[in-house]
Formats: C-alpha cells, sequence, structure tokens
C-alpha cells in the first residue's frame, strides 16, 4: 500500500469531472516525502463536493488538503503490515482491502457479483434473512474509535496523555484524520481510498466482535450492510440485539429505515436488470426507433416503481454499444437529455454518449442541449448542488456551448472551487458570458484559504494566472511553495470523461459511482 499509489489512484473521488486530477502531485512525492517533516503542521478542512444519491438524499465526497492527504496516506504506508494482519481477522467481510497494479483506484472497487454469489451461498440452508445497514456509516464514524478498533478501547484510552500514545499507530491515524478536518472527530471524508482502508479497520473490529459473541453466526458483510442468516426467528432476534451493542460500543447507529427481516429465499437480483439487460435492439431504423422509445419507457418506469435502486445509471452506459441510427439520432438525444433531467446521476454517460455519437458523424443539436444545460444549472444553483453544477459546465466546454448570462452569474455565486474552477476554465475559454463578476471566487485568493475548503481554488487559480494575485501567497507557504516551483497542476484542461463498465449482476448499488 505505497504513498504513491494512494495519492496517484486514490485520492481525489471518481465521480469529480474529468479535468481535477493528483499525476503531477503524485509525481513530486519523491520530493515532497523527505521534507514532510519539515513543512509547517497545519490543521486543514476539506473541500466538499455534494452528490446525488437517491430520491432527494445526498452525501458530500470530500477532498481532504494535500499535505495533510500526503502524511495520512505515508502513515497508512509505514504501517500497512500491521494494518493488513488485522483486516485479514475477518470470517465475515466480502469487501476486503485488495490491491492490484492494474485496478483503476489504489485500492479495487467492492465486487457486487461476488457479494451475490455469497449471499445465496451462505444462506444456502437458512430459513430466514436479517439485514442491518450502519447509519450514514462514513459520517459518522469516531475518529477517537479507530485506535479502539486496533488496540482495544481500554488500551487506547490509557495511553493518553503517555509516552505510549505515539506507540499505537490506531491513535497516530486518529490524530492524522483530525488534522485534515479542522480537528472535527466525527466522520471521516467520503471519497478518498484511505477512507476505505479506515472504515474497513471499523468494520473488522465489529465483525471480530459478533464472532466472538456469536460464534456460530452465518452471514457476511459488505462495506457497512451485514446479512445473517438463521434457522429461526428466535435466534434471529437475539442475534439482532447483540449486532445493535456491538455497532453502538464504536457510536455507530443502525439505520432503522433499512433494518430487514425476510423469509429464505428472497430476491437476489431485481427484476429491473433482468428486462434492461436482456432488452434486444434490432438495425433497422425504424424498428430501432420503437425499441429506443421502448427501452426508455421501461427505464422510466422501473425508475419510478424502483425509487431505491440506480435504474439509469445502469440503463444508460449500456447504449454505448447501440449503433443508433442517423434518423433515430434526434429522438435518441432527447430522451438522453430528459433523462439527465430526470437523474443527474447519470451525466458522466450523457456526455460519454454524446461525445460518442458526435465522433461518428451525428449531428448534434447544440442549441436544445444548451437550452436543457441552462435550465439544468438554473435548478442546481438554486440548490448548490455543486456536482450537477460543475458537470454541468463541464459538458459546456465539451461541446462549446455558452450559457446564459443569468445562468453564469448564478454559477458566479456558488462557494466551491471544482465549480469555480470548471467555471474559470470555461471564462478563460472564452466561452462564459461577459460581464459576469468573480468577486467570491477572487476573496478566496489568500493564504488562509491554502488550509480551507477552498485550498484548491487557491492555488490552482494563482498558478494558472485565472484570478488576480493580491500578493505572492502560494510561494510563502513552504509546502506550496514546492509544488508550484516544480510545476505541479490538479486541473489539466486536455483529459475528458471515458465511461464506466457495465457490470452484470445485482446491480441495485453497483452503479451508484458513475
Amino acid at each position: 500500500m505505497t504513498t504513491e499509489n494512494q495519492i496517484r489512484k486514490g485520492y481525489f473521488p471518481d465521480e469529480i469531472a474529468p479535468p481535477f486530477n493528483t499525476e503531477e502531485l503524485a509525481d513530486l512525492l519523491p520530493t515532497v516525502l523527505p521534507k514532510l517533516a519539515t513543512y509547517a503542521t497545519m490543521k486543514s478542512k476539506s473541500l466538499n463536493l455534494s452528490i446525488p444519491k437517491l430520491k432527494s438524499f445526498r452525501r458530500n465526497l470530500g477532498i481532504p488538503n494535500p499535505l495533510q492527504h500526503i502524511k495520512l496516506a505515508k502513515l497508512i504506508e509505514d504501517n500497512w503490515g500491521a494494518i493488513n494482519t488485522f483486516l485479514s481477522a475477518s470470517a465475515l467481510t466480502v469487501t476486503p482491502i485488495i490491491l492490484s497494479p492494474t485496478s483503476r483506484r489504489s485500492i479495487d472497487e467492492p465486487d457486487f457479483v461476488d457479494k451475490t454469489h455469497q449471499q445465496i451461498v451462505r444462506s444456502t440452508s437458512s430459513r430466514y434473512l436479517l439485514h442491518i445497514d450502519i447509519s450514514r456509516f462514513y459520517a459518522s464514524i469516531y475518529t477517537h474509535s479507530i485506535p479502539w478498533a486496533i488496540h482495544t478501547k481500554p488500551v487506547a484510552k490509557a495511553s493518553i496523555r503517555t509516552p505510549a500514545f505515539r506507540t499505537l499507530y490506531g491513535n497516530l491515524l486518529d490524530e492524522a484524520i483530525r488534522n485534515s478536518q479542522d480537528q472535527q472527530t466525527i466522520g471521516i471524508p467520503i471519497g478518498p481510498d484511505t477512507s476505505r482502508v479506515i472504515s474497513e479497520i471499523i468494520g473488522v473490529a465489529i465483525d471480530k466482535e459478533l464472532k466472538s459473541k456469536l460464534p456460530t453466526i452465518v452471514g457476511l458483510r459488505h462495506i457497512d450492510d451485514f446479512y445473517f442468516y438463521f434457522k429461526t426467528l428466535a435466534e434471529l432476534e437475539k442475534a439482532k440485539s447483540i449486532v445493535q451493542t456491538t455497532i453502538k460500543q464504536y457510536e455507530l447507529e443502525l439505520n432503522p429505515l433499512k433494518l430487514k427481516i425476510a423469509e429464505l429465499p428472497s430476491v437476489t437480483v431485481e427484476p429491473w436488470v433482468t428486462q434492461l439487460r436482456t432488452f434486444k435492439f434490432g438495425t433497422h431504423p425504424k424498428s430501432q426507433k420503437y425499441e429506443l422509445m421502448e427501452y426508455f419507457n421501461l427505464a422510466f418506469d422501473f425508475t419510478e416503481k424502483c425509487p431505491d435502486d440506480y435504474v439509469l445509471p445502469y440503463a444508460i452506459p449500456r447504449l454505448q454499444f447501440i449503433a443508433i441510427d442517423n434518423s433515430n439520432f434526434e429522438l435518441f438525444e432527447s430522451l438522453l437529455l430528459k433523462s439527465l433531467m430526470a437523474e443527474p446521476k447519470i451525466i458522466r454517460n450523457v456526455l460519454c454518449l454524446l461525445l460518442l455519437n458526435r465522433d461518428a458523424g451525428k449531428p448534434l443539436n447544440l442549441a436544445r442541449i444548451k437550452e436543457t444545460l441552462d435550465e439544468f444549472l438554473n435548478y442546481h444553483c438554486e440548490l448548490e448542488n455543486t456536482f450537477e453544477i460543475s458537470w454541468g459546465l463541464w459538458i459546456c466546454i465539451s461541446l462549446g456551448i455558452t450559457i446564459d448570462l443569468a445562468t453564469a452569474n448564478k454559477v458566479a455565486l456558488i462557494d466551491n472551487s471544482v465549480v469555480a474552477l470548471v467555471a474559470l476554465d470555461l471564462h478563460h475559454s472564452g466561452l462564459f458570458p461577459i460581464g459576469v463578476s468573480f468577486t467570491l471566487w477572487e476573496s478566496q485568493m489568500t493564504a488562509p484559504s491554502l488550509y480551507s475548503e477552498n485550498w484548491l481554488l487557491a492555488y490552482e487559480a494563482y498558478i494558472k494566472n485565472w484570478l488576480p494575485k493580491p500578493t505572492n501567497f502560494v510561494e510563502a507557504d513552504d509546502f506550496f511553495k514546492d509544488l508550484f516551483d516544480n510545476g505541479v497542476e490538479f486541473y489539466d484542461t486536455t483529459r475528458q470523461a471515458e465511461f464506466k463498465g457495465v457490470i452484470i449482476g445485482n446491480l441495485a448499488k453497483s452503479m451508484a459511482i458513475l
């Protein structure tokens, strides 16, 4: 588990717009790591990106400050032998930390197909299912519970304010995470792969305690979802009480809306998955028109009937394999844009489909796309939905679209580095309306901003000369000066979105990430 891999492939979240990356920061690590102890110890805040989840629910992704995140990644690397040994002790997890050099991320993504396989196999001789979900798992992890999980609560507490404190790597992990989030003890950032490690440490500790209290328990844990199988309801009720008590020992709570008791067998692959997966498209232009309408109708209908499932995020990327006839492209484009208005999570794959078809010679209706994007951006600016705004702006850059002045003025009032940088890119590409004030973003061009939630805007706008520089505040900071002197950038205008592969299996959650 190298620091280089964690920074190169596991730092920025998958959901962020394509130009954002950490390649050059990873390349600079041979320069930065030997000096890590010499940089001023600064507490910092994470940059947040609000992304859609289900229905009207959302979650905040966190992008920690690079100095503090490198320190955390190095700490994990230095203690990886002990951490890996600890993580290997669970008999329940089906989401172990797997490191693969060919993976897109520093840690392999959870295998949802294997989860379904394990659910079937492990429940073979059982009659009842108990499904328990931890409420807001990452957001509610108590950082002090990390050393409790690794070293036990009595040992961790006894080490406080003693020389033994810094000999326990669980205490150091707790400290490093708090330094990256303004000393807050509640929650860890959603997005970085370091948080997958931390969450699995907590999960494995719970697994071990459950096995010690219920040695014969049969089941599995998939990140924060527990599935247990029983012969009788009496056994189930006893176990439910013990599971609830054990989870509370780590300052976590169950999600009552997802607690489920069911008689087996139960559905493992939802009917909508089967119908969409097996839907056939022909090549005749007239039949394809009806098939497109039928396919989208199916997807829209299942979206309404199954609001807790990610229907459109599964249905849309499958269309990359369909050769749309020229006579049907207007219909296809309109159905795509309608889908985007209904389900913003699909925005990456909508863009990919538009680019794919444009490159195949299909004529995009830029006026219709612009009208849709203006409405899309206006709506999400009112709600400050930063994921949707940043991706909507990126589509404008990708397709050469200039949004309306009224829309641009709303965008310029969004206090978020990701939105600001994509908008400034649009502006410097000549695609932003003239007359928009960037006063809000200009106010972030200060030294304190380098360790605030606006660290990315303050640094990147400085090195790209996208906003006025009142002082040489980047060169005045020892860490960020090293990045500046070596030309490190976090925003590459040449990058573009790519499809995420369509996975066959239980896809209720597997396509939740775009």
